[in-house]
């Protein structure tokens, strides 16, 4: 039997005090173990220790892995259209697997994600909100827009929504709410706002 333990860059955790090796536990040959991942941990610098529990000397370690929390932007979607100069509430939507975020940083680029997400819609959100209101929309029409959520204390870990399109406006001012229009009048105004 061997043990196994995780090494989270600065300290040792326990996978299974004790787990069979090898076919029909010989000892001997291939050996697998399923192993489901704690949430509580983000670390650049993890790797794994197996050992023979009937003589410590025999072991082996991993090479270095990353263990990191996943961060899934749900909203906007692809393929939707998003006014520009217009108010979204709970427009950015996220879920997060693993406990070690507690902040995040929401970002967008017009580049489908080529440039570098240069835009910032908010810094230092509570990670467990879920979501956001994009207030007032940039006027950067575009078929390539991505929006990015990013751990606040890890610009490692981050979820990026699919493409989106940042499309225009068009805001009717008149004929106004109830007002009354003479048939064939020529003094009838149809006026707009286009952004």
């Amino acid at each position: 039997n061997v043990t196994i333990r995780l090494w989270d860059g600065a300290s040792w955790y326990n996978v299974t005090n004790s787990t069979c090796s090898g076919p029909s536990c010989t000892g001997k040959g291939a050996s697998i173990y399923t192993w489901v991942l704690p949430l509580n941990i983000k670390s650049e610098a993890c790797k794994l220790n197996i050992t023979d529990e009937s003589d410590l000397s025999v072991f082996n370690e991993s090479a270095n892995f990353r263990i990191r929390p996943r961060i899934n932007v749900t909203s906007p979607v692809t393929g939707q259209s998003v006014n520009v100069a217009t108010d979204y509430p709970g427009l950015i939507q996220w879920s997060i697997t693993g406990s070690t975020v507690n902040y995040v940083d929401i970002k967008y680029d017009t580049a489908n994600g080529t440039g570098g997400f240069p835009s910032v819609i908010a810094l230092h959100v509570p990670a467990a909100a879920g979501s956001y209101d994009w207030l007032d929309v940039p006027n950067e029409v575009t078929s390539q827009a991505k929006i990015r959520v990013v751990d606040n204390a890890s610009s490692v870990v981050y979820g990026d929504s699919g493409r989106f399109n940042l499309i225009g406006k068009i805001v009717l001012n008149e004929p106004l709410d109830d007002q009354n229009i003479t048939v064939l009048s020529n003094a009838t105004t149809i006026l707009w706002n286009a952004t």
